[in-house]
């Protein structure tokens, strides 16, 4: 039988094969396979207080909703007590709630007088302020407001105060001793203006007359009118 003679090409080829190999299996093997570690959880302390009070109040959003939904089942099966079904519904929203409040279930009218009592107590409670709260308090429920100013009006001193959700404080009428319904007092020691928190009516206090509507064929009032009636 004749040999099969391989030439010096045949062995660069083997040569350049074996070469290529190698450095493939250097490769693979110093391929680093990054480990993808699921992060833990995050605690509420690592929160800002904006980002707590929304999750608060997020919370509390949706423990009214369970509540407010048990209440509702509750009040259908008061309407028929003969009717189990409805019972066992209010039961089992109750008990819903429980488990939210990281409670044990009661049995149907111990879950039942619980709810109720729950429902008492969220009439009771304040209604707190979402984080984006016109008032700009961001769920706080107070804000910092200027309590005491210069007599030309420049403010010197502010302090928490309630807030209003956004809305203008109910104004002194013009007959407060105070402030002369302006809301704000002047102190003559100091010579500076403050918030009037009391509204002190002036017993002795007369408006100023005013002109009565006479000539007005669209008027209720006698001829010349009353003397308190608006102009309009």
């Amino acid at each position: 039988m004749r040999q099969q003679q391989t030439g010096p090409s045949q062995s660069n080829c083997s040569a350049q094969l074996t070469a290529s190999g190698a450095e493939q299996v250097q490769r693979d093997r110093t391929t680093v396979v990054p480990v993808v570690t699921q992060a833990a959880p995050a605690r509420p302390e690592d929160y800002d207080a904006a980002t707590r009070a929304a999750l608060e109040h997020i919370a509390d959003r949706k423990r009214a909703s369970l509540l407010l939904r048990a209440v509702i089942a509750d009040l259908v099966a008061l309407a028929g007590p003969s009717d189990f079904h409805t019972a066992a519904q209010a039961a089992a929203a109750a008990n819903a709630l429980r488990r939210a409040d990281w409670k044990m279930c009661l049995p149907a009218e111990a879950a039942r007088a619980w709810l109720r009592e729950q429902y008492l107590e969220h009439q009771e409670a304040e209604d707190p302020h979402p984080p984006n709260c016109p008032g700009g308090c961001r769920g706080s429920g107070t804000v910092i407001e200027p309590v005491i100013w210069q007599s030309d009006g420049v403010p010197l001193h502010a302090e928490p105060v309630g807030c209003l959700r956004g809305e203008e404080a109910d104004p002194h009428a013009a007959d407060c001793t105070g402030c002369h319904g302006t809301g704000r007092k002047y102190d003559a020691e100091h010579r500076e203006y403050q918030v009037c928190g009391y509204y002190t009516p002036d017993p002795a206090y007369e408006s100023a007359p005013r002109p009565a509507a006479c000539g007005d064929p669209w008027s209720s009032s006698p001829q010349c009118g009353y003397d308190d009636e608006p102009p309009f």
